[in-house]
């Protein structure tokens, strides 16, 4: 998503790959009630977002486990005005364990 003024993802199942949703300059990013799994490179990617509002997702088997040159975690993020993060059940298994 590129320059939106708005993105709205709501009620869905997100089942991901090595690739990871990306959100460039958009205004205002909401996502809510959603099942999101299987993302292994991040679930998204956000850079000059202003307001990010997660609430009442189910994150598993989500992150990156990075080596020195790369961070581990969910999302990345830079530059924000306002993040919410509400009800989320996050779910990353130890190696092994799964």
């Amino acid at each position: 998503f590129d320059g939106c003024e708005e993105v709205l993802i709501r009620n869905c199942k997100l089942t991901g790959s090595k690739c990871y949703l990306s959100f460039n300059r958009v205004g205002r990013v909401i996502i809510e009630d959603c099942e999101i799994s299987d993302f292994t490179n991040r679930f998204a990617c956000f850079k000059d977002t202003n307001h990010l509002t997660l609430s009442g997702n189910s994150f598993r088997n989500c992150g990156c486990i990075g080596s020195i040159d790369i961070k581990g975690g969910i999302l990345q993020c830079n530059k924000f005005d306002s993040i919410v993060f509400r009800t989320a059940s996050v779910h990353i298994p130890i190696a092994g364990t799964a």
